[in-house]
């Protein structure tokens, strides 16, 4: 069985920050290892975070963290110099993993655990009244945001000198059916 839920439990949020430590820092070198000490990809903001985990039985297989904007900027917004209209609420989502591993080397499989993540990150932004959410997007992913209904709003852009991503935006309201959609 695949399904996500938000986790809490400090033992699976540290399996969590190890899993992206793992993808981010050891396979893909998109974050610097010197920064990460403990072997967990757990930044400032993860604190404040809504972690979303999916489960292929009881192993972790999927991962995407939500930042609700408070008073702070996201981590978008100072990475590529966006300002938000304070007349809407902003998250930002971020750390998007899909394992890739013999068990969930298959695409029915890959395409639950996308289904099950924005499902429970579409649950999230309903709940919170979320009316906009920004992510940061490789060349590679940017399709398979666009399908969701995602708009890319600026250039590709170097971060920390390691992996070049784009500003993306999604307006909630008019991308409802879309977050679903886009899983399929």
């Amino acid at each position: 069985m695949i399904e996500s839920r938000l986790i809490q439990d400090p033992n699976q949020l540290k399996e969590y920050f190890e899993l992206r430590y793992k993808i981010f820092v050891e396979e893909q070198k998109a974050a610097p290892k010197e920064f990460y000490p403990d072997g967990q990809l757990k930044d400032d903001f993860d604190n404040e975070g809504l972690h979303i985990g999916c489960y292929l039985g009881d192993r972790l297989v999927g991962t995407m963290s939500l930042i609700v904007k408070k008073n702070d900027l996201l981590m978008i917004e100072r990475v590529h110099n966006l300002q938000s209209d304070s007349n809407y609420k902003y998250a930002e989502a971020m750390r998007f993993i899909i394992v890739d591993d013999h068990e969930t080397n298959n695409f029915g499989i890959k395409g639950k655990i996308l289904f099950e993540i924005l499902k429970k990150l579409r649950e999230i932004v309903d709940e919170l009244k979320i009316t906009h959410v920004y992510l940061q997007s490789s060349e590679d992913g940017k399709p398979i945001y666009e399908r969701i209904g995602f708009q890319q709003i600026g250039d590709f852009k170097m971060y920390e000198g390691i992996s070049n991503e784009c500003p993306m935006l999604l307006e909630v309201n008019k991308a409802k059916l879309n977050i679903y959609e886009g899983a399929k």
